[in-house]
């Protein structure tokens, strides 16, 4: 008898812990809120999708554009720009975003204001007036 009893309890446990995840799951995948999406709420995620509040110090948006010829692919780019961010300890965003053309601009968005055109071979000049223009809100 108690071996009975343990082979049907096992599946009830499973069942009410997975439940809840695979439920937060399929509303997620039926409207894309990734405030419900279950182990996958991140700050980050919050802010890619623009959610209202969830905004960063510092976000830095490259405008990439689709002819554009350089040496460098976008995730160097990425890293690099990353590296150079993370000593200055402000929240910042990164998103680089496919454009027509051939340019590769950069702009930095702090609050209302928005820093640039920067180059790709000047992007780091601007750190430094974005950083300031952080500290200065």
């Amino acid at each position: 008898m108690p071996r009975r009893r343990f082979s049907l309890v096992l599946p009830v446990v499973i069942g009410v812990i997975a439940t809840p995840a695979a439920l937060s799951w399929a509303y997620y995948h039926f409207t894309g809120d990734p405030t419900l999406r279950p182990l996958g709420v991140t700050l980050n995620s919050l802010r890619q999708r623009r959610i209202p509040g969830f905004g960063a110090g510092i976000t830095v948006e490259i405008l990439w554009g689709e002819e554009a010829a350089s040496p460098h692919d976008p995730q160097q780019v990425e890293l690099a720009l990353d590296k150079a961010l993370r000593p200055y300890d402000v929240d910042y965003l990164i998103r680089i975003t496919p454009a027509p053309g051939n340019r590769i601009l950069a702009y930095f968005d702090v609050g209302a204001n928005r820093l640039g055109p920067y180059g790709l071979a000047d992007i780091a000049s601007g750190i430094p007036p974005a950083i300031e223009a952080l500290r200065m809100e």
